[in-house]
């Protein structure tokens, strides 16, 4: 087999076995000193256009604005709750370029309250440092106001208390409440241990009576009247509201007493009583002339009186309840006697 010489210069093997020519390190520096000389004054401009922004950029006037970055906290404990006041923004002081500042947003900045320290209930000043606060890059933090704010946690809790109805307005005047009903009577309610322990119950929200002449039933929220004591249950409560007459009370006075013409020339004390009655709310006065009260004694109670009242009208009482019989002529008139 006779040896096989490869051709002078740099050369390879290609894969039938025949030697080829390759390009050469001075070949190399041609193509790239081409490539660098081609387009010369267009890349240089690139580079001045790009030289100039980032003069731009880097000799813009830096500036301060003061900023208002709502809180947001962060990493509590699922068993432990917040009670501390948090205001709603802190004064986040920043530098940068004029232009970015005056772009910026105060949706872009919020401040986080970091509380993952808290492994139980207690109370500490929690500073605020400028890396709490979320902001775009190339601005910096000068200062936050205030720098540290008093944080309060307490234990987390969940208690049964009992629903009571909240009523506003009022009824038709003929009508009144008679009994109410609410389903659950109860619901569990979580918030901080310290304010727990005072809760006893949790009022509906408003039910207005107003126009409600019958019985009616309504499904409503609870509310605790705290912010941090929430109720567990997302349903409405069912309040069962049953209505009954409004009855009012009316005093008659003068009315006087019709003597039996049995007992005709009988003498009596007093001569005129006064009754009480109950009426339908709204219901007009009651005179005199509209009841009637008439002696009929018996034996146990010889001063015993009769009361006839007009159609729904309810009596409470007569003053005196029974009058006295002072005398009986000894031989009464029969009843047919004129009184």
């Amino acid at each position: 087999m006779s040896d096989i010489k490869a051709p002078k210069g740099r050369a390879a093997l290609d894969m039938t076995g025949t030697f080829v020519r390759t390009p050469t390190t001075r070949a190399k520096r041609s193509v790239l000193g081409r490539i660098l000389i081609e387009n010369t004054g267009l890349k240089l401009l690139s580079l001045f256009f790009a030289l100039v922004l980032w003069f731009f950029v880097n000799a813009e006037d830096r500036v301060e604005l003061s900023f208002e970055a709502p809180v947001r906290t962060i990493g509590l404990d699922e068993g432990l709750v917040l009670i501390s006041t948090i205001p709603p923004g802190i004064t986040v002081q920043l530098e940068g370029p004029r232009s970015r500042l005056g772009r910026l947003n105060p949706s872009d900045l919020v401040v986080n309250l970091d509380l993952s320290a808290f492994t139980g209930p207690g109370v500490a000043n929690l500073p605020i440092l400028p890396r709490n606060v979320e902001r775009p890059q190339a601005l910096e933090v000068v200062r936050v106001s205030p720098s540290e704010l008093p944080i309060k946690v307490d234990r987390k809790v969940e208690r049964s208390v009992i629903v009571t109805p909240r009523f506003v307005g009022t009824p038709p005047i003929q009508v009144e409440v008679a009994s109410v009903e609410v389903t659950p009577s109860t619901v569990s309610v979580q918030g901080p241990e310290v304010w727990m322990e005072d809760l006893k119950e949790v009022e509906t929200d408003p039910i207005d009576l107003a126009g409600h002449s019958g019985d009616f039933t309504v499904k409503i929220p609870v509310h605790t009247g705290n912010v941090d004591l929430k109720p567990l249950s997302g349903e409405d409560v069912a309040v069962k509201v049953q209505m009954r007459p409004h009855l009012e009370m009316q005093r008659v006075e003068g009315i006087g007493v019709v003597v039996p013409g049995a007992f005709a020339g009988s003498r009596i004390e007093p001569k005129q009583v006064s009754v009480e009655v109950r009426v339908v709310g709204g219901h007009p006065p009651i005179s005199p002339e509209d009841i009637r009260v008439v002696w009929s004694p018996i034996e146990q109670h010889p001063g015993a009186l009769e009361v006839v009242l007009p159609e729904g009208v309810q009596l409470v009482r007569t003053i005196p309840e029974e009058i006295a019989v002072l005398s009986i002529p000894e031989e009464p008139l029969n009843s047919e006697s004129k009184p």
